[in-house]
């Protein structure tokens, strides 16, 4: 964008690259990512090629495409072990000092190939759009032009001197910070106790707190979520199929409920009880939903009370059992 933008008012663009810590940070992240990711896939679910199509049979997770991929059982066990040697292979690629613009090239595209895949069939935030940003730190000098050796940046006063020796040691530290945070996440994790590594203020401050055990097993606790409205008259609804009359039957498209992939990170966090918290937004939510219909609807249409449900679809049920029910929370 700098060059085209100097390019249309006559400068000559400096597309010579430099180093610093930041740049080595920024690829770093990428790398750390797949790097841990794969430690954390390191199971029996990912060596067996059970965990793709696992995570597509969840309902919270799946898209109407993932749902349909459900019935190439083989491939998508052949899927699950080429994202495994993906991730292991990626983050060595993508820092090979030898060939390294083709190796840059060759994986980046399989690794946003990846990407894609996953948008198409699994709601994931934005995780997926995250990562295809990405990896394009590592694209420029190899898709564009054959790049100069690097230079250190190199400050002409004294005052910039300090300036940018403040920013690179900043960086530098964050750096070693974010790498020890993941390694001892890694060793929590194999001696079965909580990380206490880091200061938590910092994690959240500067938002690098991180552990990349994304679909490292099978998701948990599938099903769907019923909001049972109760209103004036005894008549029931669900307040997340906009008042239409209450079945406790599996939605069409579970996942598909929510407006957005923060609603449907919250809903699907929800239904554990565990140390991560989430339970504690229960009863507001059940609140809110009751609060917001009852302020668009007349009197005659008022909710009475109100039962936040999840319909758990237990694993390896027998055809036609129905689903276990679990009342998370109940207003009036």
């Amino acid at each position: 964008m700098d060059a085209w933008w100097n390019a249309r008012r006559g400068r000559k663009p400096d597309l010579s690259p430099f180093l610093s810590f930041a740049g080595v940070g920024a690829q770093l992240q990428m790398a750390v990512m797949y790097f841990f990711s794969a430690f954390y896939k390191s199971t029996p679910d990912w060596f067996q090629g059970k965990v793709i199509a696992g995570s597509l049979a969840h309902d919270l997770y799946a898209k109407p495409l993932g749902e349909l991929a459900l019935t190439y059982p083989g491939l998508l066990t052949a899927m699950t072990w080429a994202v495994f040697a993906l991730e292991w292979l990626g983050p060595l690629l993508l820092l090979s000092p030898w060939k390294t613009r083709g190796f840059r090239l060759i994986i980046a595209g399989a690794l946003a190939a990846m990407h894609l895949g996953i948008e198409l069939c699994l709601h994931v935030g934005l995780f997926s759009l995250v990562s295809l940003a990405g990896l394009t730190l590592f694209l420029a000098p190899a898709l564009f032009r054959p790049a100069p050796p690097a230079q250190s940046i190199r400050p002409t006063t004294s005052g910039s001197r300090w300036i940018i020796s403040l920013r690179e040691g900043t960086a530098a530290v964050l750096l070693v910070y974010t790498l020890g945070l993941n390694v001892a996440g890694l060793v929590s994790q194999a001696r079965g106790r909580p990380s206490t590594a880091g200061w938590k203020w910092l994690n959240s401050g500067a938002g690098l707190g991180q552990k990349w055990g994304m679909f490292d097993e099978i998701p948990s606790k599938d099903g769907w979520y019923v909001a049972r409205g109760v209103l004036a008259d005894g008549s029931e609804i669900d307040l997340l199929q906009q008042g239409a009359p209450l079945t406790w039957d599996r939605p069409p498209h579970p996942a598909g409920m929510f407006p957005n992939h923060r609603w449907r990170k919250l809903f699907r966090e929800m239904c554990y009880f565990d140390d991560f918290g989430y339970q504690v937004f229960r009863e507001p939510v059940a609140r809110f939903l009751k609060r917001d219909w009852n302020s668009r609807h007349p009197a005659t249409r008022q909710i009475a009370e109100l039962d936040l449900v999840f319909c758990e679809a237990k694993s390896g049920a027998l055809h036609g059992e129905l689903p276990s029910r679990e009342r998370l929370v109940r207003v009036r």
